[in-house]
């Protein structure tokens, strides 16, 4: 029953990663071993990395990029190929020297 009690509490005072973290450190027989330091610093970890995720997903919600689907292995592939094969074509960048297509 107290254990329930605190929960309420936690989420109470808006600590709702640490409540969850709290109830799966009291499923979890490991942490059991661990000291109270221990898990009381997992706890906090756990609210820490839950309000660092929020302000993160809201911050790139707020940016509107205009790429939101971006992918790091997209940057990867040669300026040219970028290059929309009209543009490419044309007798001023097919002759340019930076650009070569292949």
């Amino acid at each position: 029953m107290l254990s329930e009690q605190t929960r309420e509490r936690l989420h109470h005072l808006r600590l709702g990663a640490m409540a969850d973290a709290y109830l799966a450190q009291q499923r979890d027989a490991a942490t059991a071993s661990l000291s109270f330091d221990e898990r009381l610093g997992m706890l906090v970890d756990a609210e820490q990395l839950a309000r660092e995720n929020r302000a993160l997903r809201r911050r790139l919600t707020e940016a509107k990029l205009r790429m939101n689907q971006a992918c790091v292995e997209d940057f990867g592939t040669p300026a040219a190929s970028w290059i929309a094969p009209s543009f490419a074509s044309s007798p001023a960048v097919a002759g340019s020297p930076s650009i070569r297509m292949s």
